[in-house]
């Protein structure tokens, strides 16, 4: 059996979870996980814990400092001497931070060998600092191959790189397991959902001036915010009519997001920038339709009108109009837009599919 080597930092088990779980039957995985203490949602025994039926090895590393700190020049060493455990395996890195990792990579492995994910070639305005410019655009000069998560990152890639190799391959939808009641409550108000991250850049403020001015119209609504943030409370304090909203301020566990998501009619994403986004990612899952940020990273996935509406960016009085026009649809209507949501995951992000993607993609680099 071929073997993979999969090297993952910690805030992105999540994504890579699935992907050990699809090609371990195919493949003799090897998943090297950089953990860091102060940037994770797993810790080592619920990886081990969530691993334990399938046939992969586990090589646990902890890393205590971030970056370009000295001492992971070491840490380094240690995982590279790993991956050379493993002959003639193709090595898969989920990461673009771990600089003295992969520099160590290209000097000791063929490059044909090495496929580096890349989630954020357009990024996020408030991350994109010098020291992250420079280690990235190094890495994309450094090697050849190139995997991205979305189509219009892809495209951005290759038209400055146009003789590297870039797969496309989208996440798997995680299935977080069925709401508690088998569906949606009947109620008297409209549900919308914000769930993640409250930051400027996924334009929180946005959303609780819209709340404002949609509150003016109707109180036939409810917004739930659901999710961490230092300025949560600041945000709270914003909003005139808290009856209209229910806050939740905290990291949700993953057993409780199956019903938070059954039980709304809209998810809203009035982002200021965007990449992938893993609250639409779950939508799909259960079929909630978006409303979202007209940006490139959205279009390609959400259909006007079909799975979900567009708002300008930075326009809270747009946003309020198209919640207002989402409220008063038919149930008819919403119950369409939910099963066109779910009729995506069964045309583009099919488990099966995604798989045989990966699959491809590991037999093209080796």
């Amino acid at each position: 059996m071929e073997s993979v080597v999969i090297v993952t930092p910690s805030w992105f088990i999540e994504v890579d979870l699935p992907v050990v779980r699809a090609l371990s039957s195919h493949y003799a995985i090897h998943w090297m996980i950089l953990f860091q203490k102060d940037l994770r949602e797993y810790a080592p025994a619920d990886v081990i814990r969530l691993t334990d039926s399938l046939s992969v090895t586990l090589h646990i590393f902890q890393r205590k400092h971030r970056r370009l700190h000295p001492h992971n020049a070491l840490l380094a060493f240690r995982v590279a001497r790993e991956i050379a455990s493993v002959p003639r395996a193709c090595i898969y890195f989920n990461t673009l931070e771990d600089m003295y990792l992969l520099i160590l990579s290209r000097l000791f492995f063929s490059s044909s060998r090495i496929i580096i994910g890349v989630h954020d070639f357009l990024p996020h305005r408030r991350f994109s600092t010098v020291l992250i410019k420079f280690t990235h655009q190094l890495v994309y000069r450094l090697f050849r191959n190139f995997h991205f998560f979305s189509e219009t990152q892809r495209q951005a890639f290759l038209q400055k790189y146009p003789h590297k190799r870039a797969w496309m391959i989208p996440m798997f939808v995680k299935d977080y397991g069925p709401p508690t009641t088998g569906g949606s409550l009947k109620r008297d108000r409209c549900h919308f959902l914000f769930f993640g991250q409250m930051r400027y850049n996924k334009g929180i403020d946005v959303l609780t001036e819209a709340i404002n001015l949609l509150s003016e119209k109707t109180g036939s609504f409810l917004v739930i915010l659901a999710g961490a943030g230092t300025e949560a409370e600041k945000y709270r304090q914003e909003i005139r009519d808290q009856h209209c909203v229910k806050w939740d301020i905290r990291i949700i566990p993953d057993q409780e997001i199956p019903d938070l998501f059954s039980y709304t009619d809209f998810l809203v994403l009035p982002y200021r920038d965007v990449t992938q986004s893993g609250p639409l990612w779950i939508a799909f899952r259960y079929g909630v339709p978006v409303i979202a940020t007209d940006l490139l990273g959205f279009r390609e996935w959400i259909t006007e009108g079909e799975t979900g509406f567009f708002v300008p960016p930075e326009d809270p009085h747009a946003l309020a109009d198209t919640m207002f026009r989402a409220l008063n649809m038919t149930e008819e209507e919403r119950n369409r837009m939910q099963q066109n949501m779910i009729q995506v995951v069964r045309i583009k992000l099919d488990p099966g599919k995604i798989t045989t993607a990966y699959r491809k993609m590991f037999s093209a680099a080796v």
